[in-house]
């Protein structure tokens, strides 16, 4: 379970019927408690899928929780349990806001310096020196899209008209699209999911963070998470928002495969 729970970088808990822990992926499970009355357990064992967000006792973090039932005979004999640090999917769209927000900052600041400097100089030759500031203005621009090249998760910043800003590479696969004709395109015209696009719309009209699981009618389809919240220029004043998807494809899959196998449920698995 460690090793498997490593590979995927999932946490993996395999739990008996009777909610006893038998193996986790991160925490020895003689000193876990008993699972019977977990929220995403109960569930489970009543709809066949279970699902909870809280924070691990175990972890200190804030994490998301889907159990599925294991059964042999007609009978459920225990669960496995996944669970995702919901901690680090908001420091990534923590890290995304501030990189956004650090580049619009650094552009004002470039361009107010780059003003007074002129007109203190305008009675000197000055072509050389705004090429040099069009030079470093355009290399601050490089840096912050190579950081967002970088992400493996997909993430699209728009206006406050919902047309896009920035597209990296990872949302461009995700949803078909190729970044560098994307830049001042509406939202709707690219993306195309109506679930994805109401979250957006949400984060720039109302200013409120959102999140869904959405599946892609791709062959074969995907499952993809989607959070979207509002962003606010250097002045304070709304500016859009940032949307950041995950592929959860794979780990849906893992989850549905542990469901279908059987094996035998002991203290040592």
């Amino acid at each position: 379970v460690r090793y498997l729970g490593r590979r995927i970088g999932t946490r993996l808990t395999v739990i008996d019927a009777d909610g006893r822990v038998l193996a986790d992926s991160e925490e020895d499970p003689s000193v876990m408690e008993n699972h019977s009355g977990r929220e995403e357990i109960r569930e489970a064992r009543s709809t066949g899928l279970g699902r909870a967000g809280r924070r691990s006792a175990t972890l200190g973090l804030e994490m998301e929780y889907l159990a599925l039932p294991v059964e042999r005979d007609g009978r459920v004999v225990g669960f496995v349990r996944t669970a995702l640090s919901l901690d680090e999917v908001e420091a990534h769209l923590r890290s995304v806001r501030r990189i956004i927000l650090l580049g619009a900052l650094t552009m004002g600041f470039l361009t107010l310096v780059l003003g007074l400097y002129l007109v203190q100089e305008a009675t000197r030759p000055f072509s050389l020196r705004t090429h040099v500031a069009e030079t470093e203005a355009a290399e601050d621009r490089r840096r912050l899209a190579l950081i967002l090249a970088s992400m493996t998760e997909g993430v699209v910043a728009v206006d406050e008209e919902q047309r896009i800003v920035h597209l990296n590479a990872a949302a461009g696969a995700i949803f078909h699209v190729e970044p560098g004709r994307a830049e001042g395109v509406p939202a709707w015209k690219l993306l195309r999911q109506p679930a994805v696009l109401e979250i957006l719309d949400r984060a720039v009209r109302e200013r409120r963070r959102g999140e869904a699981e959405v599946e892609l009618p791709d062959e074969p389809r995907r499952l993809v998470e989607v959070r979207a919240a509002p962003l606010r220029d250097p002045e304070g004043e709304p500016g859009g928002a940032v949307l950041v998807v995950h592929d959860v494809t794979r780990l849906r899959h893992l989850s549905n495969g542990c469901a279908r196998t059987s094996w035998p449920m002991s203290p040592t698995s």
